[in-house]
This record gives structure tokens, C-alpha cells and sequence, in this order.
């Protein structure tokens, strides 16, 4: 059985990956997941702290065979673990296979796909957290 995650709302078509800084994002994030936010105010991180932003369009899976997909400018996603993606991008998201990540807007859907069947498990709206908890899944 293979566990997927892929959007369930139409986004932009435009693949997109931004690093950035706390102070660039946090607003969003305010706005989003409150109680993360405060969470990360009180830790007062500095501009080192990065941050990925990631914009995919409808149905390219976010997580596939439990690895990471990255929006790539060729207009696919590809693996995290590929030679195309930048040494600096694979050496700050590899702390784990599915790192931590946070559903800004629209829904994500988590999936198993059996054979011809795809099973639904979990919808997961903006706001919510994923990834570390997929590796004791």
C-alpha cells in the first residue's frame, strides 16, 4: 500500500519553492495556525531560521511512497532525494523522510492507494501540521 498526501483544492498552476525568513512569514502563519505562531514568537528566531514555502497545483502528491515531492521549476514535482534538487534545499529539509509542514490554505488529502482502490484517511484542512508524525505512522 502506498501513503500519499496530494491537495484536494484547486491552487495557482505556477509550481513555487521560497526560502524565507520567520519575519517574511509569520503573519501568515498568525493567521493560519495561531497557537503555532505563538509557539515560534516565543522562541524569537532570528533571520538564520529558515523556512520553505511550497506551492503546488491540484493533484501533484505532496507525499508519495512516503517521500517528499518538491515543486521543481521544470513544472513537476520531484523527489527531495533527486540530484535536481540544490544540495542546500536536500541538506536543511533531510532531518526527516517527510519533514515538518504546515497547510497554509486549501485541503490536503491523505491517501492509500491498494491496487486499483485509493482508500481516504484523512482530510486535512489549512491549519493543520504534517509530516513528523508520518514517520510512527
Amino acid at each position: 500500500m502506498d501513503l500519499t498526501i496530494q491537495p484536494t483544492v484547486n491552487t495557482p498552476a505556477s509550481f513555487n519553492l521560497v526560502e524565507v525568513t520567520w519575519e517574511f512569514i509569520r503573519e501568515e502563519v498568525a493567521a493560519t495556525n495561531h497557537e503555532l505562531y505563538e509557539v515560534i514568537e516565543l522562541l524569537s528566531p532570528d533571520k538564520k531560521l529558515t523556512l520553505f514555502k511550497a506551492r503546488y497545483p491540484f493533484g501533484a502528491h505532496i507525499i508519495d511512497n512516503g517521500i517528499l515531492n518538491l515543486p521543481h521549476k521544470s513544472g513537476k514535482v520531484i523527489p527531495l532525494k533527486t540530484a535536481e534538487v540544490e544540495k542546500k534545499i536536500k541538506d536543511k529539509l533531510s532531518y526527516s523522510p517527510i519533514p515538518l509542514a504546515l497547510l497554509m490554505n486549501k485541503a490536503s488529502e491523505v491517501f492509500v492507494k491498494n491496487g486499483e482502490h485509493i482508500i481516504p484517511l484523512k482530510l486535512l484542512p489549512p491549519g493543520n501540521l504534517f509530516g513528523l508524525f508520518l514517520v510512527f505512522f
